[in-house]
């Protein structure tokens, strides 16, 4: 059987969506983006590829999305968003193992995000046809004692918008070796052992979640990259527990400034931060006021007497201080609302604050809480 010859309409796509990949795309009335839940794979194994877009432009008309994948990588399903029409599937390359190019016609979707999720599995015989899937990359390193592949699938949006053509791309690379990564740890004799590798394959995939997880494992204590279920365990570091009521992005924030925080507790400035975190305001603005009540009218002098029911100062009230808090309407970031609703918020929002400074004032002193929620307009 003859050898694959590159694809010129593949070669074509990849190489303007490998220019589209290195530009800035924030801004642009259409966004195609591409990734999969793996980057690295075997033959015979699946990879899931994910494509979303994102259309800015109420604008935009004649939308289309195509996704492109090479010879080597089979698509076996797919699904996309509701609504939208079966797409169009070309074929090109090679007969036994060819490239796939899938159409959705949108329209005109006005402002919105698709999204789809399409699963393909690698060629068992990928190694005679990845080299030249797109334009025949192929990486030989020292520390590899095999090929390692490259196929290149491309995500493609084009619209019209105010009468002008936009096309805009990104390009996805799989990493495929035809052989195992362990083999490097044989003696060379069994670098052509096909069984072999086979085998180490099977440990590879047993271990390669195990093996990212050690790689990454700084990650994991980094309050900005840590999955989400593991900040309540890393503010517990701190002696903290974690409400699950505040939002996941000002949880983050929190367990990073939780050694800052405790260093200032008990203080008015520890407090502002604190609920300046919860809010989402400015610790800096007047949305957040402390106020101190002291006795700073008292004066000492012959008049001055002392004894049972007498108060220093005409307006003191020993050990407490006032908090007021600006707060934005919920409707300004949540419209979905109902009225019920917003009244339900409110009140936990309230708890929520209350029971901060419940923890972070003294013991000994009282607040007294002033709440205003600012206007629509």
């Amino acid at each position: 059987m003859a050898e694959p010859v590159p694809s010129p309409q593949l070669l074509q796509v990849v190489r303007r969506a490998r220019t589209d990949s290195r530009r800035d795309l924030d801004g642009q009335p259409l966004q195609p983006s591409l990734t999969a839940d793996a980057l690295r794979r075997y033959p015979g194994e699946p990879v899931t590829l994910f494509l979303r877009l994102d259309v800015l432009d109420d604008a935009a008309t004649d939308a289309v999305v195509r996704l492109t994948t090479p010879p080597g990588l089979r698509v076996e399903r797919f699904h996309a968003p509701a609504g939208l029409s079966t797409p169009t599937s070309t074929f090109f390359g090679d007969d036994a193992s060819p490239g796939q190019m899938l159409v959705w016609e949108v329209g005109a979707p006005g402002k919105a995000r698709l999204e789809f999720e399409i699963t393909a599995v690698v060629d068992h015989d990928v190694a005679r046809v990845a080299a030249r899937a797109s334009d025949g990359r192929a990486m030989n390193g020292s520390a590899m004692p095999m090929p390692v592949f490259m196929l290149e699938c491309v995500a493609e949006a084009q619209a019209h918008i105010n009468g002008a053509s936009l096309t805009r791309s990104q390009a996805l690379a799989l990493e495929v070796s035809p052989n195992a990564r362990y083999l490097k740890h044989l003696p060379g004799i069994y670098e052509s052992d096909e069984l072999m590798s086979r085998l180490l394959m099977l440990f590879e995939s047993f271990w390669a979640p195990i093996e990212q997880q050690i790689t990454h494992l700084h990650y994991y204590f980094d309050p900005r990259m840590t999955p989400a279920r593991l900040l309540p365990w890393l503010a517990a570091w701190a002696d903290w527990v974690m409400d699950e009521r505040w939002p996941e992005d000002r949880q983050r924030r929190l367990v990073q400034a939780l050694v800052s925080l405790y260093r200032r507790r008990g203080t008015p400035q520890g407090l502002r931060d604190m609920l300046a975190l919860y809010t989402g305001l400015d610790p800096n603005s007047d949305a957040i006021q402390i106020v101190e009540h002291r006795a700073s009218n008292f004066v000492m002098g012959p008049t001055a007497y002392l004894g049972p029911g007498v108060a220093l100062g005409t307006r003191n009230i020993a050990h407490t201080f006032s908090v007021r808090v600006r707060l934005p309407p919920l409707m300004r970031t949540r419209p979905d609302l109902t009225p019920d609703e917003v009244e339900r918020e409110e009140a936990r929002r309230r708890q929520v604050i209350e029971e901060i400074i419940e923890m972070e004032k003294p013991a000994h002193t009282r607040c007294d809480l002033q709440i205003a929620v600012e206007d629509e307009a």
